[in-house]
């Protein structure tokens, strides 16, 4: 479905499984989409900071990583309905090839540019903790494995790794992909023992990576 120009810079989206909308954040601010009267709501004017921002949902509650250098996290609590979000300092800046993705009760975040601070935080008691330092400082796709319990991650420049949630450890993947440098953003899906990766370099491919 076409959507107004205004909402085609958008830079997140994440689907709520309990209401069945879909939500988007830009740099403008954060809306859903009605798929029963297909139209688009304003929820809150807090948007994106640019490149690097995640947007997640999980039980009932809103993540917003605002991304572009900043270091805030967004919360809101939609069982209520609340349009005023709790904000967290993560103490970390994410910046424009951030990405996160979020297991069970954790959020997992690789900052990205120039470092690969690998950091957690419960969303249950607020704590933030630093790991492993991640494989790639320009990840271009995160993904969690809940078949495996694994992060798997994608980088700019190529090259696939996971990271043993059990054992807390990043390890190389037996197979590699080639070099395709990439733009920014989080293009990694996991589903049914495949991930899906949408390439960003003017080729419109979807690979598919069956594992072993």
């Amino acid at each position: 479905r076409e959507v107004s120009w205004a909402r085609r810079c958008v830079q997140e989206t994440v689907f709520d499984e309990d209401r069945g909308f879909l939500w988007l954040a830009d740099p403008t601010g954060l809306y859903y989409y009605n798929i029963t009267d297909r139209q688009w709501y304003l929820f809150s004017t807090i948007g994106t900071n640019g490149y690097g921002a995640s947007l997640l949902y999980r039980n009932n509650t809103l993540y917003l990583i605002e991304g572009g250098g900043s270091s805030y996290l967004y919360i809101y609590d939609l069982s209520n309905w609340r349009t005023t979000p709790d904000i967290v300092d993560l103490g970390y800046f994410v910046g424009v090839y951030g990405v996160a993705e979020i297991a069970d009760n954790v959020i997992y975040i690789i900052t990205g540019n120039n470092d690969a601070y690998f950091i957690s935080f419960n969303t249950r008691n607020y704590s933030i903790e630093e790991h492993e330092i991640a494989p790639t400082a320009y990840p271009v796709g995160l993904t969690y494995d809940h078949d495996r319990n694994r992060l798997w991650i994608i980088g700019k420049g190529g090259g696939l790794f996971y990271y043993d949630l059990a054992n807390n450890t990043w390890k190389q993947y037996s197979i590699q992909l080639p070099y395709t440098p990439q733009g920014q953003g989080n293009r990694l899906e996991y589903y049914s023992n495949k991930l899906y990766h949408f390439r960003d370099d003017g080729t419109r491919e979807l690979w598919i990576i069956k594992l072993g």
